[in-house]
């Protein structure tokens, strides 16, 4: 049992970061209204990633 909740909260951290990746490399203006360059993108995937 204890596993199997361990695979689920696994999969959904793994859900939740795949779908803020994606939001991220795909909109072109920030929330700020700034617009969004390959650096600023990868920027923000490394603060996702942290």
């Amino acid at each position: 049992m204890k596993l199997k909740v361990w695979w689920l909260s696994n999969l959904i951290w793994l859900t939740i970061f795949s779908i803020l990746s994606f939001v991220i490399f795909i909109r072109k203006v920030a929330g700020a209204g700034t617009i969004q360059t390959p650096a600023t993108k990868l920027a923000a995937f490394i603060v996702l990633v942290v």
